[in-house]
Parts: C-alpha cells; sequence; structure tokens
C-alpha cells in the first residue's frame, strides 16, 4: 500500500478522536523535562557529575545514583561545578521545592547545603538542618536570604522554558532527587511519585518546508529512553487545522525532495515503517500528540524496539498548497536504553 494510498484510507475512516490527545502549543525543542498537573520530579545525577562524585553508598538513594560535593567550600562564591536543568512548564505560579539530601556530619549545621537559582536569578543558599537530618536521606529544604532571614524553599515558575541550577558550596553535601510542585499536589516528598519525562529526541531536518499556514511543523520525542517504561510521545505541531497525519519510523536517516510527489522533503529511508496505528488529525490547532508502543512495531520491522537501537521519526500529513499534496514535519532521532 502506497502512502497516498494510506492517506485517503484515513480520511475514509474519520479517524476516532480516542487514538490521539490536544496538545498545548509550546515550542518544546530545547526543553528537558515536562511539568506534568503542577509537579515536576527529578534525579539530580540525570545531569551531572560536571565535577561532583558520583558514588555507589551511602546506600537509600532513589535511582541510579546521586551526587556528592567533594572539592572544597564555596561559601562566598556560588558558580563552580554547575548542574543545569531546563523545565517546560504550562501551569505557571509559586511552587514549592523539595530537594531530597543527605549530610552524614553530626552537627546538623556543617556540609548540610548548596546553591541554587531560577531563571539566573540571585544564588540561594538552599540548607538542610533540622537535627535528625545527619546521616539519614531527607527532603528539608528552606532558603537562607540576605539578612539572614529563613523562608520556605519556593521559587516562581513561568509558562514556558525555565532553569534550574544548582552550585557547589558545602563539602560533604549529597543530592538525590529535586522535586517542584503547586500548593496542593501530590506527592511532594514520596519517591513513588512518578519522574518527569523529558524531550529525549536530537532534532533534524530543521527548518521543514512551509505549509498551507505558513509555517513548518515541528516534531519532538517526549518520554523516556528506558524502553521498561514504554513511554514514547511525538508531539508535531503548527500543522494545517484539520490535516490528517501518519508518523513514519526508520533506522536510516535521509534527504529526499517532494518524496510521494508531495512538498517537502522526507528525512527517513532504508526500511521505513508506515506507523498507521498513528493515524490522526491535527484538529482545529493543528497540533497533537501520539503515543508510539515501542513494543510492538509494524512491518517491516515487526516487533519491539532494542536497547541501543536508534530510531528516526518525521510525519508526513495531507495539505492543500493551494492544490491538495502531502507535506513533511522536521524529523526526531532517538536511541533508546
Amino acid at each position: 500500500m502506497t502512502l497516498i494510498t494510506t492517506f485517503q484510507k484515513a480520511a475514509r475512516l474519520a479517524l476516532a478522536a480516542a487514538v490521539i490527545a490536544p496538545l498545548i502549543t509550546v515550542e518544546t525543542a530545547s526543553a528537558q523535562y515536562l511539568e506534568d498537573g503542577g509537579m515536576i520530579a527529578i534525579e539530580i545525577e540525570d545531569q551531572g557529575p560536571n565535577g561532583w562524585a558520583s558514588p555507589s553508598s551511602p546506600s537509600g538513594f532513589s535511582g541510579d545514583g546521586f551526587l556528592r560535593w567533594d572539592g572544597p567550600n564555596y561559601f562566598s562564591s556560588p558558580g563552580n561545578a554547575v548542574l543545569t536543568y531546563q523545565i517546560l512548564s504550562s501551569n505557571p505560579g509559586n511552587y514549592t521545592v523539595r530537594l531530597r539530601n543527605r549530610h552524614d556530619d553530626p552537627d546538623p549545621t556543617m556540609a548540610n547545603d548548596t546553591w541554587v537559582r531560577m531563571n539566573n536569578g540571585p544564588w540561594i543558599k538552599m540548607f538542610s538542618n533540622n537535627p535528625n537530618t545527619p546521616g539519614n536521606w531527607n527532603w528539608e529544604s528552606r532558603f537562607e536570604l540576605p539578612g539572614p532571614v529563613y523562608t520556605n524553599a519556593n521559587f516562581d515558575i513561568n509558562a514556558g522554558l525555565n532553569t534550574l541550577q544548582f552550585s557547589a558550596r558545602s563539602r560533604g553535601f549529597m543530592m538525590d532527587r529535586i522535586h517542584l510542585y503547586l500548593p496542593g499536589t501530590p506527592g511532594g516528598t514520596s519517591l513513588s511519585t512518578p519522574l518527569s519525562a523529558s524531550v529525549i529526541g536530537s532534532n533534524y531536518c530543521t527548518p521543514a518546508a512551509l505549509n498551507s499556514r505558513g509555517e513548518w511543523a515541528g516534531l519532538n520525542a517526549v518520554g523516556f529512553k528506558d524502553l521498561g517504561a514504554n513511554d514514547l510521545r511525538l508531539r508535531v505541531s503548527r500543522l494545517p487545522a484539520g490535516s490528517v497525519g501518519m508518523v513514519l519510523a526508520s533506522q536510516s536517516q535521509g534527504l529526499t525532495p517532494f518524496a510521494g510527489g508531495g512538498q517537502g522533503t522526507l528525512c527517513v529511508d532504508g526500511s521505513v515503517l508506515r506507523m498507521e496505528s498513528t493515524l490522526f488529525n491535527s484538529g482545529a490547532s493543528g497540533s497533537r500528540e501520539v503515543s508510539v508502543d515501542l513494543n510492538s512495531f509494524p512491518p517491516p520491522y515487526n516487533g519491539a524496539v532494542l536497547a541501543g537501537q536508534t530510531w528516526n521519526f518525521q510525519v508526513w500529513y495531507r495539505d492543500a498548497n493551494p492544490q491538495p499534496t502531502s507535506n513533511f514535519s522536521s524529523a526526531t532521532s532517538v536511541t533508546f536504553e
């Protein structure tokens, strides 16, 4: 069956809305972690070590590990060994900040702090000095502001892209996980809170060809590279309203202009899979998110994605520009683990 025939079939099927989920139209290409329902949950070691130690003990950490600062104290000079986490939020507000941390000095005021800032604001001392915290993983997190003034740890998070950063301060301080959440959001200090999905693809073939909307369709992959999660979502935006589209996948990249007699450039090559389970209609917004089952890729691959494989994805969609035609989004590449 040709791609053109597939699109004609899709139009006749009047695609069910249950196949797709609406997407807030936000450019996600440079984001890392996606806020969901007022919660952001990140494993600190995801962006390390950048000068931090990554030991395997003490035990009790979550995820794959934790980070410990073993260098000199930087009590008055933030900006050293900086760890950066980009956050994409669609729910702006004042977020509570909880850092799962540990400090083993029996004096609760020693080796108990780090520098932190949001969106290039001033560096703030974040500390944990409850008498019960030494020698234990804990969520005790407060700010020390000039004065000194001691406050709860909170940051304003904007709609769109935000940048959270940590900087080394006290030798021996350990960091495991960071949660940021709106008031009333459950799971603020629970390790059972799901980790935030992230943008996992490397985009290429950008910009794509313009469509009848006067823009080019962009594609981003979000979810988890870990195959055990089986969580791959492809977000396409800036499509013409009411356009029928479908995901193409291949392990090879290519560059074929006007493929299928349409407009745009096909950026996957070799054995190209037509992911018919992802057939969608872009609706009034021209944006959609489709889920891809990593355990069941269609012919000619016929099987589950394997760890270490790199897959390339692109959306092919119908347009009228000005006559009926087809076009392609940008493409994205994901290496699974």
